[in-house]
């Protein structure tokens, strides 16, 4: 189109609107499934971290035919989340170590997501990872156990309860 012999270039508010609209549509499907990638790409810590307690637990068992005792409590204390939807890595700092600890083999040499704890009794072990992994308030909670049969160590398979995680 020209006006008085120039040649005017550019796009219309229509074109520039439609554009906007495109972007929007994919922001809207892109964002959540990016979301929920990243909650998945921290997961394996939690499973990694719960079997290395539950075989730590089970070589511990193998050498005394006991469980190692402890009572329920996380550790370190407090959730790795900065604020909604701004989760952080607890120091490897943070870890707080204990015989409990040291007879499963089992710390932390590197940052972390998740809070930990290991319940023994004499008949029972149960390894925990528990965490909210994009501080939405909903926590995802990993566990691995086992018993005491007839003086036979038996595991259970790893169980993952969570709310959307």
């Amino acid at each position: 189109m020209t006006n008085n012999g120039i040649k005017q270039r550019g796009f219309t508010l229509i074109e520039m609107m439609v554009v906007v609209a495109i972007i929007g549509v994919l922001a809207a499907v892109a964002i959540p499934t990016f979301q929920k990638y990243v909650k998945k790409s921290k997961s394996p810590e939690a499973k990694l971290n719960v079997e290395r307690m539950y075989y730590g637990g089970k070589a511990y068992y193998e050498a005394t035919q006991n469980f190692v005792q402890r009572a329920s409590a996380l550790v370190p204390a407090t959730r790795a989340c900065a604020g909604a939807g701004l989760p952080q890595r607890h120091a490897a700092s943070a870890w707080v170590d204990s015989p409990t600890w040291e007879a499963l083999s089992f710390e932390m040499n590197d940052p972390f997501f998740l809070q930990y704890d290991y319940i023994g009794t004499p008949t029972s072990m149960e390894a925990i990872g528990r965490g909210d992994l994009d501080c939405d308030t909903v926590l995802s909670t990993f566990k691995h156990g086992a018993t005491q049969v007839d003086g036979a160590f038996v595991g259970t398979p790893m169980v993952i309860i969570s709310g959307d995680e």
